[in-house]
C-alpha cells in the first residue's frame, strides 16, 4: 500500500485529522481518514485491598454513565510512569504505592499511531479528593461485579476492557 496524497483537515494541540488517498498493490485507490492524537496515553487497573477501583467519568459526548479504569494522555516530556501516577492520584484520590507495566496497545492501527501503555497499580490511603470536575464517582468492585458490569453494558470502553483483560492474563486479577 502506498499513500499517494495526504491533506490535513484539522489540527490542534491535542489531535491531527488527515485524509489520505491510498493505492493498493492491485491498483485500487481509496480514501482513508487518519485521526491521530498528538500524544500517547496511559491507563491502569487499580487495586485497593484486593478490590478493583473504577471511576465514573463525566462525559460531554456520551450521556450514559459507565464505569472505567483511570487513564489519559501523557503530557509533553512526561514519562508514562509519571503520567499514570498523576492520573490515578487525580482521578481516584488514592496514593499510588506500586506500579507494574502489563502491556501496551495501538487503539486502531489503521487510523492512528499512538500507543496506550497499561499498568497494574496498588494504592494505599486517600491523599486527596478525586477530581470532581471530571469524575462523578469512585468505587471498588470484586471480579464478579466487574464481569456483571461488562455483561450489563455498564463497562463498554475499549480502554477498560483491554486493561482488565491484560491484568487478568498476567494473573493480577
Amino acid at each position: 500500500m502506498k499513500i499517494l496524497d495526504s491533506q490535513r483537515l484539522f489540527s490542534s494541540k491535542e489531535i491531527n485529522i488527515e485524509l489520505a488517498k491510498i493505492a493498493t498493490p492491485t491498483g485500487k485507490i481509496f480514501e482513508q481518514l487518519f485521526i491521530d492524537p498528538i500524544r500517547n496515553g496511559v491507563a491502569a487497573v487499580v487495586i485497593k485491598k484486593g478490590k478493583i477501583i473504577l471511576i465514573k467519568t463525566k462525559r460531554v459526548l456520551w450521556h450514559k454513565p459507565t464505569w472505567e479504569i483511570p487513564g489519559g494522555w501523557i503530557k509533553e516530556g512526561e514519562l508514562a510512569l509519571s503520567a499514570i501516577r498523576r492520573k490515578v492520584e487525580d482521578e481516584t484520590g488514592f496514593k499510588v504505592l506500586d506500579i507494574k507495566r502489563i502491556g501496551n496497545t495501538f487503539p486502531d492501527i489503521s487510523m492512528n499511531k499512538k500507543e496506550k501503555f497499561y499498568f497494574f497499580i496498588e494504592v494505599g490511603e486517600r491523599i486527596q479528593d478525586f477530581n470532581r470536575d471530571i469524575i462523578e464517582s469512585v468505587s471498588t468492585f470484586n471480579i464478579k461485579q466487574i464481569k456483571n458490569l461488562i455483561n450489563t453494558g455498564n463497562i463498554i470502553d475499549e480502554r477498560t476492557i483491554t486493561g482488565l483483560t491484560l491484568a487478568e492474563n498476567k494473573g493480577y486479577i
